[in-house]
């Protein structure tokens, strides 16, 4: 399954789409793996620090090597 990850700072929207996540009962949002939760976090990274769009595919930026 794949879902959106949104969040704001400081009036500034930015958001992962498409993020690969697995549904297990007893978890409502779903989890996700280590490494796509490592990249999750590069991305976010990169867009705070205004490097990257606010707004990218996780599908389209998951193979770029950091």
């Amino acid at each position: 399954m794949k879902k959106d990850l949104e969040w704001t700072i400081e009036d500034t929207l930015y958001v992962i789409r498409n993020v690969p996540h697995e549904i297990y009962d007893g978890y409502d949002d779903g989890l996700i793996d280590m490494s796509v939760a490592i990249k999750v976090s590069m991305l976010r990274d990169l867009m705070v620090e205004n490097k990257i769009p606010h707004d990218v595919d996780y599908e389209v930026v998951k193979d770029v090597e950091f």
